[in-house]
């Protein structure tokens, strides 16, 4: 009888492992790099946003800051007429609402405040030009409240789903206080745009209607 030799069954060749290593190798430094390259990525992404949200922040504020200075300005150029206080003083006694709405009217048109509200000491309208509501209380809103108490305000006015940016200055002689003129521009797509253009940033101004917020 002829012996016959059995296959070896210690197992893969020599050549065989050191091709399975070599793509295994391969394999995890492919991994390697796309799991490296991931978290850079992830890592730029997550800078580049914060970067944009800063430059879009501080863009925002600095226009911001531009209007309210220029609201300010149009303020003092509204109350240096020296015969206003008089002719406020005698207005409000009288409730004489329409001369004063047409005094604000031609402010508006004159100055290109989009809406303002003239308010007796304590803070109720004695008229305003986007709406018919003299004697209205306002002195809880919050420009309002602090021009009362600080004489002067700066701030964001909403009024229904609409957004404002306001100032309130006081209408005064020497030490005396006869009421507070309340100005606004307002805040439309154009203030959008012009934070987009020069940050990159997308924005958009929302507005609270009915407890869902709402873009304007």
């Amino acid at each position: 009888m002829t012996a016959t030799t059995s296959p070896d069954r210690r197992g893969l060749s020599l050549g065989t492992r050191i091709s399975l290593a070599t793509l295994l190798l391969i394999a995890l430094s492919v991994g390697l790099a796309v799991a490296v390259t991931f978290v850079l990525i992830r890592r730029v992404a997550r800078d580049s946003a914060r970067d944009s949200l800063k430059s879009s922040a501080s863009v925002q504020e600095t226009l911001q800051a531009q209007r309210y200075e220029r609201l300010q300005l149009v303020s003092r150029v509204f109350l240096s007429n020296p015969n206003l206080t008089a002719y406020f003083s005698e207005a409000a006694g009288n409730s004489d609402t329409g001369s004063l709405l047409d005094l604000l009217s031609q402010g508006k048109e004159d100055l290109g405040y989009d809406f303002a509200i003239l308010l007796d000491p304590s803070g109720k309208v004695l008229a305003r030009t986007d709406k018919n509501a003299a004697g209205t209380n306002l002195a809880q809103r919050p420009l309002v409240a602090k021009a009362l108490t600080d004489f002067q305000a700066a701030g964001v006015w909403r009024e229904d789903d609409r957004l404002y940016y306001a100032v309130a200055a006081p209408v005064q002689a020497q030490f005396t206080v006869f009421g507070y003129l309340v100005t606004g521009f307002a805040i439309t797509e154009v203030q959008a745009r012009e934070v987009n253009e020069i940050s990159g940033a997308d924005v958009a101004f929302l507005t609270d209607v009915d407890g869902k917020p709402k873009v304007l």
